[in-house]
């Protein structure tokens, strides 16, 4: 399931004071956005959709998760041609994410409805302190994490 979100952090902090949190998680890294920060930072996402046109709406018969992993593919093998990817030069995509440790970062991301915040770790823990009951439950499951 795919659980769109739109960013407000401000909504989500008034929110948990008041009580209502529906999920806590530590943000970690992640190496398809590795991938993406760097393909974004050499400017070569610009040029790939500068060079492929958006034929989506005339284009009904490829399911969309074939085209996710094809783009996937193709984002890793660009990203092994940037200095930041050449340690994974001449591995699979499925073999370098089995061996990839993600990195828990100083960051957590909040859920309340449809709406999420990123907090810093400094931020989480006044929070932490400032909330009780079934919200500071949630927390402890988060702040047990780090």
């Amino acid at each position: 399931m795919i659980r769109v979100c739109k960013e407000n952090r401000v909504s989500v902090l008034e929110q948990v004071r008041n009580g209502k949190l529906d999920s806590a998680m530590l943000s970690s890294t992640n190496l398809i956005d590795e991938i993406i920060l760097a393909m974004h930072d050499n400017h070569l996402l610009s040029k790939i959709s500068e060079s492929i046109p958006d034929l989506r709406a005339s284009n009904t018969v490829i399911p969309y998760d074939v085209v996710c992993v094809l783009f996937g593919y193709l984002f890793f093998q660009l990203y092994t041609m940037l200095p930041e990817g050449e340690q994974y030069l001449g591995r699979s995509l499925p073999v370098v994410l089995k061996g990839y440790n993600a990195k828990v970062q100083g960051y957590i991301v909040l859920y309340v409805g449809i709406e999420f915040g990123i907090l810093t770790l400094l931020e989480m823990m006044k929070l932490y302190a400032e909330s009780e009951g079934e919200v500071r439950e949630k927390l402890d499951v988060v702040m047990g994490k780090l």
